[in-house]
C-alpha cells in the first residue's frame, strides 16, 4: 500500500507539472485550451491525456501512431538538417559588413559540405543563415535572417530589423540604443523524399472480433464531482487489428507495443484512417 501511494503521489506531481507546462504555452499567451486537441505521445503520455485534457477543459485527444516512438518516426521523416554556429560578440557599430561577410560565407560553405556528404542533391538543399542580436546589457537574444550574399546595404538594415523584431516578440523597442552581435549561424537542410505512411483498411463502427484480445479490472480516479471512483471491467484492445471508423468506448484499455492508450469512462475513440485514434471527452 506504501508503494502504491507513493506512485500515485508520483503521478499528481508529473500531471500537475504537465498541466502548468500546457497553461504557458497556450493560457499565457492568449490561446484557449478548448480550441485545440490534445497529443499525448511518449509510452505513458496515452494513459494519462484524459486526466490532463479534462483538467484544462480540452475537449478531444489525437493519440498518433506509435506514440511510443513518435520522436524516432519524426526523425526519419524529417529533412536533413545541420546548426552551425560560431560565437562573434561585439557592437554592431564595430562590425564592419566585409567581416560579417566573410563568417557567414564560411559557414555557409560548412553547411553545403556537410549536405554534399549527406549525398543531397544540389538542387535539394537549402542554406539559410542569420546573426543573433540584442540590446547591450541583454542577456537573450533574437536571430535576425541574413542573405546569403551580405553586402554593406544588408549590414547596415540589420539594426532595423532588430528592433523591429525585438518589438513584435516583446511589445517594445528602443531605436535609440546600441545593439551587439552574439553570434552568427546558418541552418543547412536537405530535402529528402517524405515516405508515404500506410492507411488504415476501412471497417465498420464495430471493431473486428480479433481486436479485443481480453478484458481486465481497472481503476479509475474521479475526475470530476461527479465521478465515482473505482474498478471497472474494463475491455482490452489491440490497437494493430483496429480498422478505420471503429469505435471504442471507455472504460477500455488499447495496447500497442509502444504505449497502452486509457480510455475513461465516457470517454469515445474512432480509429481514423491516417492510424490515429481520436477521442472525444464528455463535456
Amino acid at each position: 500500500l506504501d508503494v502504491v501511494a507513493a506512485a500515485a503521489g508520483i503521478l499528481r506531481v508529473a500531471h500537475a507539472t504537465i498541466v502548468r507546462g500546457i497553461r504557458v504555452v497556450s493560457v499565457e499567451r492568449g490561446l484557449d485550451p478548448r480550441d485545440f486537441a490534445l497529443v499525448p505521445f511518449g509510452g505513458a503520455g496515452p494513459m494519462h491525456g484524459t486526466p490532463v485534457a479534462r483538467d484544462l477543459a480540452i475537449p478531444r485527444l489525437l493519440v498518433p501512431p506509435t506514440p511510443g516512438i513518435l520522436c524516432a518516426l519524426g526523425q526519419l521523416v524529417s529533412d536533413l538538417r545541420h546548426d552551425l554556429v560560431e560565437t562573434h560578440v561585439g557592437a554592431h557599430a564595430d562590425f564592419a559588413a566585409e567581416r560579417a561577410a566573410g563568417i557567414v560565407a564560411a559557414l555557409t560553405a560548412r553547411g553545403d559540405a556537410l549536405l554534399a556528404a549527406d549525398t543531397v542533391p544540389p538542387d535539394r538543399r537549402t542554406v539559410s543563415a542569420f546573426v543573433d542580436m540584442r540590446y547591450v546589457g541583454q542577456s537573450y537574444e533574437l536571430p535576425i535572417a541574413l542573405p546569403a550574399r551580405l553586402d554593406e546595404v544588408d549590414w547596415a538594415g540589420v539594426p532595423a530589423r532588430f528592433h523591429d523584431a525585438h518589438r513584435a516578440r516583446f511589445g517594445h523597442a528602443d531605436a535609440s540604443a546600441p545593439v551587439e552581435c552574439v553570434s552568427f549561424g546558418v541552418t543547412a537542410v536537405g530535402r529528402i523524399d517524405t515516405p508515404v505512411l500506410p492507411v488504415l483498411e476501412e471497417g465498420g463502427a464495430v471493431p473486428p472480433p480479433e481486436a479485443r484480445t481480453g478484458s481486465r479490472p481497472v481503476y479509475f480516479e474521479a475526475l470530476s464531482r461527479t465521478d465515482i471512483p473505482g474498478f471497472h471491467d474494463a475491455p482490452v484492445f489491440a490497437r494493430a487489428a483496429l480498422r478505420a471508423g471503429n469505435v471504442v468506448e471507455g472504460p477500455a484499455v488499447i495496447e500497442e507495443v509502444s504505449a497502452t492508450t486509457i480510455l475513461y469512462p465516457g470517454d469515445r475513440a474512432v480509429a481514423d484512417a491516417s492510424g490515429s485514434l481520436i477521442v472525444e471527452m464528455p463535456a
